[in-house]
């Protein structure tokens, strides 16, 4: 191949040689570009590192605070289970009282009831009694005038 080259004219080489400076000159606007896109996407890198770090900052701030309204919530839940445990106990119990107290207004109701029932017949009994005395005091007035007459002369 040299002899070749040797053989050939004078323009070829000259040629080549401008070939060969504008390849090298692309390698090194190649290599250039290639350092100035890394050093651009390193501080992009670095922006996008500290940006990183402010959402990890804040994520771990946010996370603090929902375990700490996590933690609030659960003990207002226990609270509200505990009381609503104690209100339907004491519902339960002021039920029971009711009914026992409805029962025995119940069992005093039959109790007055059957004593309305013997104090009726008794009264009953005893106005018909006195009705009857005092037909028996009409009747018998009569007698009783008579009697008079009859031991006071002068009446």
């Amino acid at each position: 191949m040299l002899l070749v080259l040797q053989a050939s004219t004078g323009w070829e080489a000259p040629t080549m040689a401008i070939a060969l400076v504008v390849i090298a000159l692309a390698f090194v606007a190649i290599a250039v570009t290639v350092a100035a896109v890394g050093i651009a996407a390193l501080r992009q890198m670095r922006r996008m590192e500290d940006q990183l770090g402010e959402v990890k900052g804040e994520l771990r701030d946010t996370m603090h605070e929902v375990r700490r309204f996590a933690h609030h919530a659960g003990n207002a839940a226990r609270l509200v289970h505990r009381e609503t445990r104690r209100f339907a106990r004491t519902s339960r119990s002021l039920q029971a009282d009711v009914r026992a107290g409805a029962d025995a207004v119940r069992r005093r109701m039959d109790d007055v009831g059957a004593l309305f029932d013997v104090v009726y017949e008794e009264v009953a009994d005893a106005a018909l009694g006195a009705t009857d005395f005092v037909r028996k005091l009409r009747r018998g007035g009569g007698v009783v005038r008579r009697l008079r007459r009859f031991l006071a002369p002068g009446r």
